[in-house]
Formats: structure tokens, sequence, C-alpha cells
């Protein structure tokens, strides 16, 4: 497994795992904006056999990273993937002098909230009906960077 910064040649594959993953899946359309044209979101993306199967991005504000979406193909999910993805953003964050990692997930997504945790994440807060199309909480949750 090979992990690299995502292409406009790999947004066609975003799109299906988005649909395969999310209630409410970005469009092609946000998917380029946030991949192609905005100068503070970065995208990372994990291939097998030159195959999309997961990724991760994030925005990066002054010393602060927001993490926006994590996906893995459901074929791939449990497979340490999600794992490899947020030990390969520990090596990045290391050149962009971060503080602190933030993110939203939804409080019953059970998988993700374990791979946060395991990844040193600590839920700061409950925030009530976050996601509009299903009416969920979320947690935010926050990891503090030790330099």
């Amino acid at each position: 497994m090979m992990i690299f910064e995502l292409r406009l040649s790999d947004l066609n594959q975003m799109a299906k795992i988005e649909a395969e993953n999310f209630t409410k899946p970005w469009s092609y359309k946000t998917l380029y904006y946030e991949v192609i044209l905005n100068q503070k979101s970065y995208f990372y993306g994990a291939f097998i056999d030159d195959v999309l199967v997961g990724y991760l991005g994030f925005w990066q504000m002054d010393d602060n990273i927001d993490i926006i979406n994590v996906a893995v193909c459901k074929k791939y999910q449990q497979k340490g993937i999600g794992t490899l993805l947020f030990e390969h953003l520990d090596e990045i964050i290391k050149e962009l002098n971060v503080k602190t990692i933030s993110l939203e997930v939804r409080v019953n997504n059970i998988a993700a909230l374990s791979l946060y945790k395991k990844n040193d994440f600590k839920i700061l807060r409950k925030i009530k009906d976050y996601y509009p199309d299903t009416g969920d909480d979320a947690y935010f949750m926050q990891k503090v960077i030790k330099n």
C-alpha cells in the first residue's frame, strides 16, 4: 500500500467511496473544489495496486489542522488503512508547525471513534444536531501535538 497526495484523476474513485460511506456524500463538484482548488485543503489517499481505497482530507488553519473527511472503501475497512492514513498525517504535521488537530464525528460511529481514540484524540464536547441530514449529534475531538 502506498499513500500519495490526491489528484484530479482520483476524483471519480473518491466519489464512489463517498457514496458508499456517507448518507449525504460530497458531490464531485465539492470534491473537485476541496482537492484541486482550495489552497487550505489537503487530501491524501491510500492506494492498493494503483487503486484508491481510502483517503483523509484536512484544512490547515494557522497552527490547527481540521480533519474534514476520512473514508475507506467498504471492502477494505477494518484492515488498518485508516491507521496508515493517520500515521501519514503524523509525518506531515512535523513540517507544518501544528499544535492541534480537530475533527467532528457522529456519536454513533463506533469504528471511527475507536480509530480516533487510538490516535490520541480526546472528546472535548458533544454538538447537538450537528448533522443536518439525520439530526445526529457529533463529538468534537481534538489531539494536542507534543513537539
